[in-house]
């Protein structure tokens, strides 16, 4: 009955957000903390509830649901009045960090490899957390709301070149295996952003249409999912973030 397995893990998890969660919110603290809480109890590193490679993927769909959701209420025209605020604050946080973090790990002892790597672990946020406190506080529409998702688009995209790095790194690679590894990189997130937009621009806009005058209300809804999960599907098999597909 192994491949129940997954179903089991999901109701596991599922009640265990809903009673710490109702937990929380009676202690008033925010039922964010109380999930966290209960996954990090039944999840694999305390009780064992639930296989990790499970917790895994469903981590993953939880964050490209989350993400195609924001992007449905994003409009071109708003992402361009983000633009900047998103590079120029993303990057020089991301860079702020993971320079602070190296620069007292390497004071701490530590050989500078080891505190790269955990630079660019503290560099990163949790992009599910953050947004989905600012929902719950009706903030996501806020200026600091708008500045904080553009931040986190901006680390969601330097995790690809951040794990490069730490897996460089691993292995022994030297500078030229680093630049010609973000080099590729690159490569496949143009070339992918690009064919999203055009999917987006001239196929969605047809099949949504054809879905809409049929009789039945669910082809829109089916429709909306496939494409959910084909970008995200797409875009980790380019070897990036799959979150980032998922929201283009």
């Amino acid at each position: 009955m192994d491949e129940w397995r997954i179903i089991q893990d999901v109701v596991v998890l599922l009640t265990a957000a809903l009673v710490v969660g109702l937990l929380f919110e009676r202690l008033r603290q925010s039922a964010i903390i109380g999930h966290l809480v209960a996954g990090t109890i039944v999840g694999p590193s305390l009780l064992g509830w639930v296989v990790g490679a499970n917790v895994e993927v469903l981590a993953e769909l939880g964050v490209a649901l989350l993400l195609f959701t924001i992007g449905l209420e994003l409009t071109w025209k708003r992402f361009r009045a983000l633009g900047m605020t998103a590079a120029a604050g993303g990057s020089l946080q991301v860079t702020l960090t993971l320079l602070v973090v190296l620069g007292v790990t390497v004071l701490l002892g530590q050989p500078w490899q080891a505190a790269l790597v955990l630079g660019a672990i503290v560099a990163l946020s949790s992009t599910a957390t953050v947004l989905r406190s600012l929902m719950d506080q009706a903030e996501l529409e806020s200026l600091h709301g708008r500045a904080a998702l553009g931040i986190l688009l901006v680390q969601d995209a330097a995790v690809v070149p951040l794990v490069l790095m730490v897996t460089l790194l691993a292995t022994g690679g030297g500078l030229h295996e680093v630049v010609t590894g973000l080099s590729m990189a690159a490569l496949r997130g143009i070339g992918l952003v690009f064919g999203l937009i055009v999917v987006g621009a001239f196929l969605m806009p047809r099949l949504l249409t054809a879905a809409g005058r049929a009789r039945n209300r669910e082809l829109p809804t089916i429709l909306a999912l496939v494409s959910c999960q084909a970008a995200t599907f797409a875009t980790h098999a380019a070897g990036l973030s799959p979150a980032l597909g998922a929201f283009v």
